[in-house]
Order: structure tokens, then C-alpha cells, then sequence
């Protein structure tokens, strides 16, 4: 399992990976469950390849992303929007090559920024952060390019910085180790710095706070558990027992 998500009504809960059953149901990498019952539920799109991110799209469906090739017998590669009723895949298909492991709605729903290793239409650069717009069904490169892939993605609660984390040095040149602030209004560098020795594959924002989790034992020097707490001018690391 390597994805979750669950519905505002709390009633169904999605998950992604990669198997090919659920129970005696079967299911391919993709797939929901009664928060209830525990029962697999109908819901089957059928993906074939590995899913590793799931969110809302900000219009009432799901966004997935991840290393498949398609969805319900659909060409999509890397990244696809469903319905969370009965799993229909929408028109929208993004010209993207590569796969997506970030996936995060900013607060006012409008957006959806996506994080991985890729590339976008005709253009062969590699990128790692893009901006899609699901509702106009666009999808572009934004902020600054890390040299090597997103892996998780926080805006916070106003919607003013975007938090990354990943397997990057370096961002638009400056050194950035696994961790760094984006502003989202013109996508710029923040000079927010708290690098990591390994991969950050998970952010959450509360507040002034920023949780990091991944396969790191150090930032800025302290040693860690592969869990950090942030804060933009001090750090408090969740350390092992």
C-alpha cells in the first residue's frame, strides 16, 4: 500500500498500490472500501501499473498519480482524474511522461500541484513541479526546477508557501537539500533552508509547523528518526526512544 484517501463524508476510504486483489475481490492496484464494514466497495478502475498518490481534484473526484500506464483500459500515464462514485476516468489527459508521486490541492481548490520526476508535452527537459487546473484542463510547469524528484508537496493552510520534499540538492541552482519553500503566488524561491541527508517523502503543514518524514538521520546536524519537526527559524526533531 502505498496511498490513501479518504472521503469528506468519512464513509469511503481509497487506497493505491500495487496488488491485484482485495479480499476475494479483484482489484488492480487501485481500489475503495466502506469505512464501515471494511468491505471492498464497487468502486474499480482497473490501473495497470503502481499507484503512489491519491487527493482530491478539487471538483468532487479523485486525482491519482503515480507510475501506471492506464486507467480502466484508458491510455494515462502518470497521472489521471477519476469520479468517486463509480470510477470513470475523465477526458482530461495530460500530456505527461514520467511518474507522479506528489499530488496536493492548494487551499482554494482551483489547483492541484504535482510533484515527481516527468516531462510535459513536446518538451523533453525533465521536471519535477507542475500546476495543473483541473476544471480548465491544463497542466504546466511552475516554480523554480529541483534537480531531481518531488516526493511530497504542502501548501499551508493560506495558501501563501508551497513546501516540497524529495531526492533534490539543489533548486533553481541554490543549494536545497530534500527540503524547500516555494512562494506560491510568482513560484520563487523562499529562503527557507533546512536541508536534509536522505530523501523526504512526506510534508504536513500545521500551522508554523512543518512535519517531514522520510530516510533521513539528520538536519542541520541533529540526528533524527526519519521524522522532523520544522519551523522556519528553529528545529525540533522527534527523536528515538
Amino acid at each position: 500500500m502505498r496511498a490513501v484517501w479518504l472521503d469528506s463524508a468519512r464513509r469511503t476510504i481509497y487506497f493505491g498500490g500495487e496488488f491485484d486483489s482485495v479480499g476475494d475481490q479483484d482489484r488492480s492496484n487501485l481500489a475503495a472500501a466502506d469505512t464501515g464494514t471494511g468491505l471492498a466497495s464497487f468502486w474499480n478502475p482497473r490501473v495497470v501499473g503502481e499507484v503512489d498518490v491519491l487527493t482530491a481534484d478539487g471538483r468532487g473526484g479523485i486525482a491519482v498519480g503515480g507510475g501506471f500506464d492506464s486507467v480502466g483500459a484508458v491510455a494515462r500515464t502518470g497521472l489521471a482524474l477519476l469520479s468517486a462514485d463509480g470510477g470513470t476516468v475523465a477526458d482530461w489527459n495530460p500530456q505527461l511522461e514520467g511518474t507522479v508521486r506528489a499530488l496536493a490541492p492548494d487551499p482554494g481548490g482551483a489547483h492541484v500541484y504535482v510533484g515527481g520526476r516527468f516531462t510535459l508535452g513536446a518538451v523533453r527537459t525533465q521536471q519535477s513541479l507542475a500546476l495543473a487546473d483541473t476544471a480548465a484542463g491544463t497542466i504546466a510547469p511552475w516554480g523554480p526546477t529541483p534537480n531531481s524528484g518531488v516526493w511530497a508537496i504542502a501548501p499551508t493552510a493560506d495558501g501563501q508557501t508551497v513546501y516540497v520534499g524529495g531526492a533534490f540538492a539543489s533548486v533553481a541552482g541554490k543549494t536545497r537539500r530534500r527540503l524547500a519553500a516555494i512562494s506560491a503566488g510568482d513560484g520563487s524561491l523562499a529562503s527557507w533552508n533546512s536541508g536534509a541527508n536522505g530523501t523526504v517523502r512526506a510534508l504536513e503543514v500545521l500551522n508554523d509547523v512543518v512535519y517531514a518524514a522520510g530516510r533521513f538521520n539528520s538536519i542541520r546536524g541533529p540526528l533524527l528518526c526519519s521524522l522532523a519537526r520544522l519551523q522556519r527559524r528553529r528545529l525540533h526533531a522527534l527523536r528515538r526512544r
